[in-house]
């Protein structure tokens, strides 16, 4: 049974078990149950769903009503309709589902241990992401630790380094200690490169490990570019993945871009974020940054499930790679130095950042193995 992009997998009362065998060996990514059915919410489909919790549920409901619905999206259902739902409006409903679940990455059914490293990926040097934005407050560091997180979740070993060591707020927002605060002259002496992989503190509940520039009033533009760059190479030799978290704004630090394998820009979806993205596209040129590095992360996103990535693409002139859904989950996990990924899983954010994730190693595996051919 191939994956469904338009229409859904009808499944009728009779074999419950069947279907239920069906939803979790194969690779099925819509379901419709209902109506006049013997499903339920808590016998049937919330236990289907903590297997599969990437699968897109639509239930017709003979008979809506507050509690019903209330039980339905507490199980992880995406869509409750009337049962006399006529077939537009059905094929309406799988549609919005497409656009949600269609990107969600495949979980696995039982709990596994991590993948093994892939041959071609033995490397001397893990790959090193750069997270940064035009300018402040966009959730940059947001989505490096999410983005962290959900690659650990795949059993990647990831570094993820706070380089602002005047704004850095990483481990605040990570429930961790933050480094003593030294004087601007002081930071050059202390950010020594052979101490780097000995400063490595590994955050408890996602298993990333974190690298943290000592707080001082010393911009990371002002700190000595060979120095900077040898501390972002040893980082990456400790990893699978470095991501390092840049400050803004973007002009002070477009030349380390550089040296990334990729570039992430972190921007909202409104005219002044698209507007500096444009900038930040024509910094790009001048800095000598290969355009095929970089993509766009779209925060924030309202009406999600209209969101086109392509419209955003033509308009920047850079490629969107994944929006994160406008979340007050993320925001309140963000708030209460919590991460999102682990611990609300189901939330639609955790499910962009997971896809995200997935996309992302799989492009360096397949870097990994044209090197290794």
């Amino acid at each position: 049974m191939s994956a469904i992009s338009a229409f859904a997998a009808t499944l009728e009362a009779k074999g419950l078990e069947a279907a239920r065998t069906a939803l979790l060996d194969n690779p099925v990514n819509i379901a419709v149950f209902g109506p006049n059915s013997d499903v339920t919410i808590h016998g049937h489909i919330a236990p289907l769903l903590r297997q599969r919790p990437d699968l897109g549920v639509l239930l017709l409901m003979d008979t809506l009503d507050i509690n019903g619905l209330r039980d339905a999206m507490r199980a992880g259902v995406r869509e409750v309709l009337p049962g006399h739902t006529d077939t537009e409006d059905l094929q309406q409903a799988i549609a919005r589902l497409t656009d949600v679940v269609d990107p969600l990455p495949a979980h696995p059914v039982t709990a596994a241990a991590p993948p093994p490293r892939p041959a071609a990926q033995q490397r001397d040097n893990g790959r090193l992401v750069m997270v940064c934005s035009a300018k402040g407050g966009t959730g940059v560091s947001t989505v490096a630790i999410n983005l962290a997180a959900a690659l650990a979740d795949m059993g990647r070993s990831v570094t993820l380094c706070d380089a602002d060591p005047v704004f850095g707020d990483l481990p605040l927002l990570l429930g961790m200690k933050t480094r003593p605060e030294l004087e601007p002259g002081e930071l050059p002496k202390k950010l020594l490169v052979e101490e780097a992989l000995e400063d490595l503190v590994t955050h408890e509940q996602t298993g990333v490990d974190l690298f943290t520039m000592y707080r001082a009033r010393m911009p990371l533009n002002d700190l000595p570019k060979d120095l900077v760059f040898a501390v972002f190479g040893a980082l990456q030799v400790a990893s699978d993945i470095a991501i390092v978290d840049m400050p803004a704004p973007l002009v002070n630090v477009a030349e380390y871009l550089t040296s990334a394998d990729e570039v992430f820009f972190v921007a909202g979806t409104d005219v002044a974020s698209l507007k500096n993205l444009r900038l930040a596209r024509q910094l790009m040129d001048t800095a000598g940054m290969p355009i095929e590095r970089a993509w766009v992360v779209l925060n924030r996103v309202r009406n999600y499930a209209d969101f086109d990535r392509s419209h955003y693409t033509q308009i920047i002139g850079l490629p969107v790679v994944c929006g994160i859904p406008d979340s007050p989950a993320l925001i309140a996990a963000s708030d209460g130095a919590d991460v999102l990924t682990r611990s609300n899983p189901k939330d639609a954010a955790a499910r962009a950042f997971a896809k995200f994730a997935q996309d992302l190693a799989g492009r360096f595996d397949q870097m990994d193995a044209g090197l290794a051919t």
